[in-house]
């Protein structure tokens, strides 16, 4: 009796643990999402058919397949041997591959496009681009949230990060935050203090300081060291947060670094009777400055910056020159920049001693709000050289340990100090594991992810410790977001050649063209090839559209394939209207914008917001009278025909092709019938406005 209860005991906990095991397994994650996906799926399609005319037409976007049958529950992998990818993403993420999805939650939703028909799944699997643990099953261990998994999923907004391991060329339109992450990496000097074979770079983007005694004030070193942001907004300098003492310790070794020099600066000195200018009106270094176009390559306050340019200067704010040089070396400087300063990017202008002085009052006149005019006195007392003691000697002593702490040589040249303290190299960096980033004790509760500790370390370098001496860059958090991104591309992973894309500029754009997915089904569909050519292969009914993604201004494109217009009057040939769907014409259009780009247009030139009403008259007068524009362009019906139609113009072309088109047309388009007319800077500036200018209205 006993041992029957005991079987039968054992028996039903058996049934019971194998009833359990079985529920457990029919809803695992996966296969949850999996029933859940074919029951929308066959409700998509229910409404479909009832929405259609006949019931077995098919999507335009999607290859044909048999709309009733149900996909098995099963595991779905890919498996790339060159990656050494395996990858089950598609387990859950159902509909990546299906256009039909893209408006569905995740992990339904539809792969973006067109990078899925760049990068095909059975070519390019998942994990080598979005990283993460490829045979999961589970979200968590999908993802590869675990902190012995050193690839975690990489979050989105920083997924440009893995475009870096086969593109050595990208740029700002191909990955915006990519190309301006690995910029503020060489702008702010990173590498001075950090190794990163990927962004090599030997420059250095401070100034020398050997004689700097001769050519900055000693109460501009002492403010410029506490707070360098006050001086400038555009400094790249960082703030180190140096106390008092030690600033004036580090003033104290640039002094004595100097004094072992002559002072080259002054061949004669010049006394105040001798410098009648000085107390003149600065009018006129003004009106010179604007006329030499110094705001170019600097920012002048007060003088507001012409046309449509804005971008990073190459000089340093003269804003507050006035407070920081010393008048009679700005004087020699502007005369002849190298012989003062020998690795200067400032040419020599060939100005008179009168300009000269007149440039100089102007710029000794930008001073610190609330400073005293800039009178021929003496330093403070307290900033004064000091005669060599004891207590003199420790504090350049003091100074240069300083110095070296901080690897100030990293951006700056100076004669004594060889070698500083640098941070540790970045090569690899993405490909370590979490458990190597070092937290501290984390008295902020950042997150535990590596992408997190990037920014945070960015934008509070002793966010995890105080006794770090990371200085603190004053940037933005978007900036901070696109180095962080930069940084997260440093991976230490092995990259077949085969996936390798060069520079190589016909054949990168050959391979831009994708022959599988939905833009690849389209644009066989289309014979887009037939009228087009691309890199050179292709017909030569229409114009070559290997560039075309850097020619047009954003959406455009898909509203002319929607609704084509007239554009060259003087061509039989037209673009046909192919019927094509909102959605179809917005993929393609996104595909050509993204893709067919030209990699050496300069970007970020032009701003059209900041047109003035006289550059848009002198504009038009040079199209209609001193070039003759106008023989050859119909403005609203009225011109010839043999070039293209320009009303509606700033509609369709960008700002920053058109400016490299005007500068040198057979340059930007081979083919171009366009003569170079040699324009000048200010007039390519001016057309450029004035055809930007030309909308619904041709002005």
């Amino acid at each position: 009796m006993r041992k029957s209860v005991f079987f039968g005991l054992l028996g039903f906990g058996i049934i019971a643990s194998f009833t359990l095991l079985f529920f457990e397994e029919r809803n695992r994650e996966w296969k949850k999402y999996q029933r859940e996906f074919q029951r929308i799926k066959m409700t998509m399609i229910k409404e479909e058919i009832q929405n259609t005319s006949s019931g077995n037409r098919e999507s335009r976007l999607q290859q044909p397949q048999d709309r009733g049958s149900r996909s098995r529950v099963e595991i779905k992998q890919v498996y790339v041997k060159e990656l050494d990818a395996i990858d089950r993403c598609q387990s859950c993420h159902l509909g990546m591959t299906d256009q039909r999805w893209v408006d569905a939650p995740q992990p339904f939703t539809h792969h973006t496009e067109p990078m899925l028909s760049y990068h095909p799944i059975d070519r390019f699997g998942c994990t080598p681009c979005h990283q993460g643990q490829g045979f999961g099953t589970t979200t968590r261990g999908g993802h590869g949230l675990d902190e012995n998994w050193k690839d975690p999923f990489l979050p989105l907004n920083y997924i440009e990060g893995s475009c870096n391991q086969c593109h050595a060329v990208l740029t700002f339109r191909e990955a915006p935050l990519l190309s301006r992450g690995k910029y503020l990496v060489k702008r702010l000097g990173c590498l001075g203090c950090h190794a990163a074979r990927a962004f090599d770079s030997e420059e250095k983007i401070g100034p020398v300081l050997n004689r700097i005694k001769f050519k900055a004030k000693a109460g501009w070193i002492y403010r410029f060291l506490k707070k360098p942001g006050d001086y400038s907004a555009e400094t790249r300098m960082p703030t180190f947060d140096f106390k008092d003492e030690e600033i004036r310790d580090i003033q104290e070794f640039f002094i004595d670094l100097g004094s072992k020099d002559k002072n080259i600066y002054i061949k004669k000195p010049v006394t105040r009777e001798q410098r009648p200018f000085f107390f003149k009106d600065t009018a006129n270094g003004k009106k010179l400055a604007r006329s030499l176009a110094c705001t170019t390559c600097h920012t002048i306050k007060g003088i507001e910056e012409e046309g449509f340019f804005k971008s990073d200067k190459i000089g340093p704010e003269l804003s507050k020159v006035g407070s920081k040089l010393k008048t009679e070396w700005l004087e020699g400087y502007l005369k002849d920049p190298s012989a003062y300063q020998p690795k200067s990017k400032m040419p020599k202008y060939r100005l008179n001693d009168r300009e000269i002085q007149e440039l100089t009052l102007f710029l000794a006149s930008l001073r610190w709000e609330g400073e005293d005019a800039p009178e021929d006195k003496k330093e403070p007392s307290s900033l004064q050289p000091k005669k060599a003691n004891n207590t003199n000697g420790e504090r350049v002593e003091s100074g240069m340990r300083l110095i070296i702490k901080s690897n100030c040589i990293g951006c700056h040249e100076i004669r004594t100090i060889k070698e500083g303290e640098r941070g540790p190299a970045w090569d690899g960096l993405a490909s370590k594991a979490i458990r190597k980033f070092d937290f501290g004790n984390n008295p902020n509760q950042i997150e535990r992810s590596k992408s997190a500790w990037i920014k945070s370390k960015i934008l509070k370098p002793r966010s995890f410790r105080d006794s770090l001496k990371m200085p603190f860059l004053d940037i933005s958090d978007k900036d901070a977001e696109a180095i962080t991104t930069a940084l997260l591309s440093l991976t230490d992973k092995k990259i077949p050649k085969s996936y390798m894309m060069g520079n190589n500029r016909v054949t990168y754009l050959r391979d831009r063209i994708p022959m599988k997915g939905p833009v690849g089904n389209l644009w066989t569909e289309l014979k887009c090839l037939q009228c087009h050519s691309v890199g050179g292969d292709g017909g030569d009914i229409g114009p070559d559209i290997a560039l075309e993604g850097s020619r047009v201004k954003p959406g455009w494109m898909a509203g002319y394939m929607m609704k084509p217009e007239m554009i060259r009057p003087i061509s039989p040939a037209r673009m046909p209207d192919l019927k094509l769907s909102e959605e179809e014409a917005v993929l393609l259009g996104n595909f050509i914008e993204m893709a067919l780009i030209d990699n050496t247009l300069p970007l970020g030139i032009i701003h059209e917001s900041k047109v003035s009403k006289k550059s848009l008259t002198r504009g038009k007068k040079l199209f209609s009278r001193k070039y003759g524009c106008i023989g050859c362009h119909q403005v609203d019906g009225k011109g010839g025909r043999i070039g293209p139609d320009v009303s509606r113009l700033g509609k369709r072309l960008d700002g920053d092709w058109l400016h490299a088109y005007l500068k040198d047309p057979q340059s930007t388009l081979p083919d171009a019938m366009m003569p170079n007319f040699a324009l000048t800077d200010g007039e390519i500036n001016k057309l450029t406005d004035y055809l930007l200018s030309l909308g619904d209205d041709g002005r």
